[in-house]
């Protein structure tokens, strides 16, 4: 399928933004997802749809990590569908990130203006727009060598476990699935917390036999908080991933993730856009939206119900 499609197709869903076959094609082709992501976010807008426009450029923010005209698109798309507290969220990793690009300072000064006085806004803009002295502007944060507490480049990717069997395996079919699409290394580990569905404990043994999980089976059900501590503390010097077993990721999500989460040396957690992620739901906040098809997204929902 990929040899066939040629780049003209982006030249096909500019000329006809509004016909989704052009669109949908090029948002399954690794190439021209990013571009088609933000003439899908860009036609949105034009249709004076900003809410529908958040999920398109939020996936293309990531995908262009290192463009702050992405960025900024992305910010002012925030603050056109009314998301003031996330855009200054957002904007504030965007000022470390990039201290310097004027177009971002403005976006920050216009999302918290209304928020801090004069004084304290002009604080804000000066500790954010000066460089960390062991950071080079627009390059990502790395942790530093801490001897033998020293980071593995290897992260746990934490599956709990209870019921569920094709949510379950639905999650973990498009972990599987999107393995060689991400470069940070990573163990699937699926903790079943005592799971009473025969069937679905079958085919997690079945796919921890192929290799392509690591299977834990509790004894006793633990609920959520001491399954995921347990599962935590196996490896105690790698990042981990939370993900519930019912959802779905796409494409290099993890490489995304972990850019976000090493931006800044500041930074504690990073969490991703999400159809159902209370705060962090897209289009409408603490709103579940419908789950989309992700054999054929949908111009108005590209990226939702995905990690």
């Amino acid at each position: 399928m990929k040899s066939k499609i040629q780049p003209s197709l982006i030249d096909l869903i500019r000329q006809h933004p509004e016909q989704a076959t052009y669109l949908n094609t090029a948002l399954q082709v690794d190439t021209l997802r990013g571009e088609a992501l933000i003439i899908s976010g860009i036609h949105q807008l034009q249709q004076q749809q900003p809410q529908r426009a958040l999920l398109p450029l939020a996936e293309a923010s990531q995908i262009y990590f290192s463009n702050p005209q992405i960025q900024a698109l992305f910010a002012r798309t925030l603050l056109n569908a009314q998301r003031p507290d996330m855009a200054e969220r957002f904007l504030e990793r965007m000022m470390y990130r990039f201290p310097t690009d004027e177009a971002l300072r403005q976006l920050y000064t216009e999302a918290i203006r209304k928020t801090y006085p004069p004084e304290q806004l002009a604080k804000k803009l000066q500790a954010l727009t000066r460089p960390a002295d062991d950071a080079t502007p627009g390059t990502p944060f790395e942790p530093k060598a801490a001897g033998k507490n020293q980071i593995e480049s290897t992260v746990d990717i934490l599956v709990p476990v209870y019921k569920g069997q094709k949510d379950t395996l639905d999650c973990l079919q498009s972990l599987i699935q999107f393995l060689s699409s991400n470069q940070t290394p990573h163990q699937i580990i699926v903790l079943d917390d005592a799971s009473p569905e025969g069937n679905l404990v079958n085919a997690l043994q079945r796919l921890a036999r192929k290799g392509q999980i690591t299977y834990i089976r509790r004894e006793q059900n633990l609920g959520f908080i001491k399954n995921i501590n347990r599962g935590m503390a196996l490896h105690q010097n790698r990042d981990v991933v939370w993900l519930n077993a019912d959802t779905r990721v796409h494409g290099n999500w993890l490489d995304r993730l972990k850019t976000n989460a090493y931006s800044h040396e500041q930074t504690a957690s990073a969490t991703p856009f999400s159809n159902n992620g209370e705060l962090m739901s897209v289009p409408e906040m603490r709103q579940q939206a419908p789950m989309p098809d992700a054999a054929r997204p949908k111009v108005d929902a590209v990226s939702g119900g995905q990690a």
